[in-house]
């Protein structure tokens, strides 16, 4: 969804692509929020005041198995 902005206060990223040593941080602003990560069924509540920071320092995925019957 779209980003909310406080009146007086303009958000730095509204579009692109983060750096990878980089993090994006968000402070909730709603009483009952959540954050869905990669579609409608995973999601985490996050409320009024809390924090999420999100970045890339995860360590690489390796895929094993055969992805020719896929």
């Amino acid at each position: 969804r779209e980003p909310y902005l406080e009146r007086e206060r303009r958000g730095r990223i509204q579009q692109g692509i983060v750096n990878p040593d980089r993090t994006v941080r968000l402070v909730s602003k709603m009483r009952h929020g959540k954050i869905y990560i990669d579609g409608p069924h995973f999601f985490r509540e996050v409320p009024f005041g809390e924090t999420v920071e999100i970045g890339a320092g995860a360590p690489p995925l390796t895929v094993l198995g055969n992805l020719r019957g896929a």
